[in-house]
């Protein structure tokens, strides 16, 4: 099987590169000229993260979605051209994690299965203070106000407390 070699963006978290067996890639694809920038630097399409012109490459854009894996050995850290700093790093994995894990909360009517308080994940995706509501087992979900006012659905998740509340819990 041949390999074509093409500039890739390395998505294997550092702290994972010496014990993986293989790395996770995916290909820097070059932004045509008549491309919609705007939506894209503004995070408008959920899947696709943008990289701007560097000495190494013109202005592009991975699919988070495309992930390869290669071997280490077919590659080496010292080809690296550029890499990105802490803040866009965290972006970048904030956008991996929405584009490939599933988001999940309970609808509105749906039983409330365990006591505490809840938040909607539909308004974590809007610039809005953080809502939390107590919620008791058996309750129904209700709609979320904010939500229904955009016309989303209410997803409602409970909220965990940190390990430490809950070892002190535990004693």
């Amino acid at each position: 099987m041949a390999a074509i070699r093409v500039a890739a963006v390395l998505m294997t978290q550092t702290c994972d590169l010496a014990r993986s067996e293989f790395w996770a890639v995916s290909p820097l694809n070059t932004l045509e000229p008549n491309f919609d920038r705007g939506s894209l630097y503004g995070g408008y399409f959920n899947t696709l993260f943008p990289y701007p012109k560097h000495e190494h490459f013109e202005d592009s854009l991975i699919d988070i979605t495309e992930l390869h894996p290669i071997r280490p050995s077919n590659v080496s850290l010292a080809n690296r051209i550029a890499s990105v700093k802490m803040p866009i790093q965290q972006l970048l994995s904030d956008r991996f994690l929405h584009a490939m894990g599933r988001r999940w909360g309970h609808a509105k009517d749906e039983e409330v299965p365990q006591e505490g308080n809840y938040r909607c994940l539909g308004c974590n995706d809007f610039d809005m203070p953080v809502q939390e509501k107590l919620f008791k087992k058996g309750e129904k979900f209700p709609d979320c106000e904010r939500c229904a006012t955009i016309r989303r659905s209410a997803q409602w998740y409970l909220l965990r407390k940190p390990k430490e509340k809950q070892r002190a819990a535990i004693k």
